[in-house]
C-alpha cells in the first residue's frame, strides 16, 4: 500500500513503513510505558526477532481518499494515565504525518490492549480522534 501525491514536479510515494516510522518516532517519546502490541495484546519480543519482523508490522495503515487511517495497538504501564497518553499520541501523529510528510490525516485511533504492572491486564479500550 503506498501513499501517493501528485505535485508538479512530478510523483511522491511513500510507502507505508515511512509512516509507521513516524508513527513510532511519536510512541518512542514516552520511553518505556509504552509497548505496541498485536491486536491479541501479545508484545511482539523475541518472537519478532526470530521471524525477522518488526513491531511496525502490527500498525493497521490504509490509504484512502479521504487521507491515512491508522490503528495501533498499545499496552500501557500501570499508573500511567490513558487519556493523557492516548490524547497525545493522537494528536502528536496527526502534527508529524501533516508536517512532516504533507499527509492528510482521515482518523487516528488507538486501542489499549492492556495495561502491564507485573503481568499484562487485558483491556480493550479504543480511542479515536
Amino acid at each position: 500500500m503506498l501513499y501517493k501525491k501528485e505535485t508538479k514536479e512530478g510523483q511522491i510515494l511513500l510507502d507505508h513503513m515511512v509512516i509507521a516510522q513516524l508513527v513510532e518516532e511519536q510512541i518512542r517519546q514516552f520511553r518505556g510505558k509504552v509497548w505496541i502490541t498485536n491486536s491479541k495484546g501479545v508484545m511482539g519480543g523475541f518472537m519478532n526477532r526470530i521471524s525477522g519482523r518488526s513491531e511496525l508490522d502490527e500498525l493497521d495503515i490504509d490509504v484512502t481518499e479521504a487521507g491515512v487511517t491508522v490503528r495501533i495497538y498499545l499496552a500501557i504501564r500501570f499508573g500511567v494515565s490513558i487519556r493523557m497518553v492516548t490524547d497525545r499520541l493522537i494528536a502528536d501523529i496527526r502534527r508529524s504525518l501533516t508536517e512532516y510528510g504533507e499527509i492528510p490525516v482521515a482518523e487516528v485511533a488507538i486501542v489499549v490492549t492492556g495495561t502491564l504492572s507485573r503481568q499484562l491486564a487485558r483491556r480493550n479500550i479504543e480511542i479515536k480522534g
